[in-house]
C-alpha cells in the first residue's frame, strides 16, 4: 500500500513539469535519457516495523528512502546545482504536506534527508529522502 500512497502523492504534485514515479531497486534501476524528468524515486526494499495494537491488530510503519531529482550535466558547477536542488526542496516540501494530508496516512513519524549530486545511472542532483512513516491500515487478526 505505501507504494501506491507514494505514487497518488507524487502525481498529485504542482510542480511544473511535473516529476513522474519511479521505484526499484538501486541496483536494477535503469534510466536512460529518455526517462521523464524531474522524478520522484521510490528505493526498495521498503522496511517495515509491525506495533501489535491492544486489540490484536498490526499497525505497520514503514522507512522509505526517497529521491527527489532532476537533471544535471557532470560539469556543472556548485551554483548551477544548487538551482536544481532549491526546486527539489520545494517539490520535497509540497510532497511532505500532501502526504501528511493524505487520509491514508496517520503520521509521518520523522523526515531527514540530504543533497546528492550524480545519482542513479543518469546525472541527476537533488535530494534523498528519508521518512517514516504510518498508514491507516491495521491489521486485524481473527482467530476461530
Amino acid at each position: 500500500m505505501i507504494v501506491t500512497v507514494l505514487s497518488d502523492i507524487t502525481g498529485s504534485l504542482s510542480a511544473s513539469p511535473a516529476p513522474t514515479f519511479y521505484h526499484a531497486e538501486q541496483y536494477e534501476q535503469n534510466l536512460n535519457d529518455e526517462a521523464s524528468l524531474p522524478l520522484v524515486y521510490l528505493e526498495h526494499p521498503v522496511k517495515a516495523t509491525d506495533t501489535i495494537l491492544p486489540q490484536g491488530g498490526q499497525e505497520a510503519t514503514y522507512t522509505v528512502n526517497l529521491f527527489f531529482l532532476d537533471k544535471s550535466n557532470l560539469a556543472d558547477d556548485i551554483l548551477t546545482r544548487q538551482v536544481i536542488i532549491d526546486a527539489m526542496y520545494a517539490v520535497k516540501r509540497e510532497f511532505i504536506v500532501r502526504l501528511n494530508l493524505d487520509s491514508r496516512v496517520k503520521a509521518i513519524k520523522s523526515v531527514s534527508y540530504m543533497e546528492v549530486y550524480n545519482v542513479l545511472d543518469l546525472n541527476l542532483d537533488g535530494l534523498l529522502v528519508t521518512l517514516v512513516v504510518t498508514l491507516n491500515d491495521a491489521a486485524p487478526v481473527c482467530l476461530t
